[in-house]
């Protein structure tokens, strides 16, 4: 088959020639019908040779078009499998974020681990020189300990205290339910709240030994 001018590395002006060769051809096959009739040899001749220029021009047009075709062709698949390529890196950066919290959380680990071993050598070496430098102690138990007893079963102190201070307690315990207790009870306790005086003041009811209930009670007035 024909290879094509396009494939050549030099400047191809293959169909620009082919294109002026078929406009002289034309000229000359136009001149040559002024002169001569449509049926003579040279109007024949001319118009085989543009037919065949035609051809050439047609061959040559034709198979560039193929080999452009072929190298869209190309092309296409080549973007295809940068869109590929594409799509992938793009769907990788998606997850670059949770990546990249993940690689700071590993970063963060490595480095509280490597503060730990440090801090684990340090103690390790200090423990090795304390070994070295203390004496060895050495205990011998020459006589098991017996069971545990009690040495003072009745202790008569606390039992002579514990009612004395319960006494003690419980007076103070009055006192100060006494203390809380707001009521009046004597003339001196009204005259000091109201600050006014007492003008009279009714005795308190007593039933006297050896007399009935229902024997009349003597007040006194002030």
């Amino acid at each position: 088959m024909d290879i094509p001018s396009l494939l050549q590395s030099f400047p191809d002006n293959t169909i620009t020639d082919i294109k002026g060769a078929v406009t002289k051809q034309q000229s000359r096959l136009t001149e040559l019908r002024e002169r001569y009739r449509d049926d003579s040899p040279e109007v024949v001749n001319a118009r085989v040779t543009l037919d065949s220029l035609r051809a050439m021009l047609q061959r040559e047009a034709n198979a560039r078009y193929a080999i452009a075709q072929s190298r869209v062709s190309v092309a296409r698949a080549k973007l295809d499998v940068v869109d590929g390529e594409l799509a992938s890196a793009n769907s990788r950066l998606a997850t670059m974020g949770s990546l990249e919290a993940r690689s700071a959380d590993i970063d963060h680990q490595v480095s509280d681990w490597k503060i730990r071993y440090t801090d684990l050598t340090r103690s390790a070496s200090q423990a090795l020189v304390t070994e070295n430098t203390s004496p060895s102690i050495s205990v011998i138990l020459l006589d098991p300990a017996s069971p545990a007893k009690p040495e003072n079963a009745t202790d008569y102190v606390r039992l002579g205290l514990a009612p004395a201070f319960s006494l003690v307690v419980g007076v103070g315990l009055a006192f100060f339910v006494d203390g809380l207790d707001q009521t009046v009870h004597t003339t001196g306790h009204a005259e000091e709240e109201t600050r006014l005086p007492v003008l009279a003041a009714v005795s308190e009811r007593r039933r006297r030994r050896g007399h009935d209930a229902d024997a009349p009670l003597r007040e006194d007035a002030a």
